[in-house]
């Protein structure tokens, strides 16, 4: 019997040319080999498999821990991650451990880990947009700067029973200051959730929080909770909408997505950029 081939697998189902090798990352003596030399593209790699893997699986998951660490005298980092998933019809939580042999990248100084996986560091804004808030794993970039100058970049994200779009955009405006003019990111606001307030679907206001630097408001549309959380960061508005189905393990798992996209985008409000 042939032995399984991860690279390939990932190849055929999702379309992604992953550069690794080895083995299936399931022990220390049987990794999945990084081949780049790039510190950068390591975790990004990583990332890109346990994804793949997670997504055939039909589970939910994000990253818990890494560690890195020296196993036969091969560089080794052990991704641990939380995961969510049906068995039998049962809420089912695991925690899993990949291991990828990252001897090949060159590192200054071995780290204790590797990078966060980032998918975009924006120029302007200066926001590295990562691979995963909470549960929720990046699908798709979408310029929409081609089309319309001001309407910024889209990046989906998804995973079983929830779906989230980030909107990075400033309308053409040079000064967006949030503390300067907190009416302007109100008023951008508002105009964004009038778009489900007149989104022919029926749509039911739940609540709006205001607190600190975001905005949130929840709305039950079609029977399924929709969120928004909104805020300004570098001159940027930066608008998070989240819709998950009527399932008790996508509404216990959308509460670690709303705090993962507070606590990630809040970091730049401590990083503004000097004009």
């Amino acid at each position: 019997m042939a032995k399984f081939n991860l690279k390939e697998s990932i190849k055929a189902d999702y379309g992604f040319d992953v550069p690794i090798s080895g083995g299936v990352g399931l022990t220390a003596d049987d990794p999945i080999v990084i081949d780049t030399f790039d510190e950068i593209d390591a975790p990004n790699i990583e990332w890109r498999v346990i994804d793949c893997v997670s997504r055939s699986l039909e589970s939910a998951w994000f990253l818990y821990d890494k560690k890195i660490s020296k196993h036969n005298d091969k560089l080794i980092e052990k991704v641990t991650i939380a995961v969510n998933y049906y068995k039998d019809k049962t809420p089912t939580k695991v925690v899993r451990d990949y291991y990828f042999d990252i001897s090949s990248v060159k590192f200054n100084e071995i780290p204790i880990y590797t990078y966060f996986p980032t998918v975009y560091i924006d120029p302007l804004s200066k926001v590295a947009v990562p691979f995963q808030f909470g549960w929720l794993n990046f699908r798709e970039f979408i310029d929409n700067e081609k089309d319309s100058a001001g309407d910024g970049m889209t990046f989906t994200y998804a995973c079983p029973m929830i779906k989230g779009t980030l909107y990075i955009y400033n309308k053409g405006l040079n000064n967006i200051d949030m503390d300067g003019n907190r009416e302007l990111m109100i008023n951008e606001f508002e105009e964004s959730a009038s778009q489900i307030d007149g989104e022919e679907t029926k749509s039911d206001l739940l609540d709006t929080i205001n607190f600190d630097n975001f905005i949130t408001r929840a709305y039950v549309v079609d029977g399924m909770d929709s969120y928004i959380i909104f805020t300004v960061i570098n001159n940027y508005f930066f608008k998070f909408r989240v819709t998950l189905t009527n399932d008790p393990l996508a509404k216990e798992m959308i509460l670690h997505v709303i705090e993962q996209v507070r606590y990630i985008l809040n970091q730049y409000h401590h990083q503004r950029v000097v004009n």
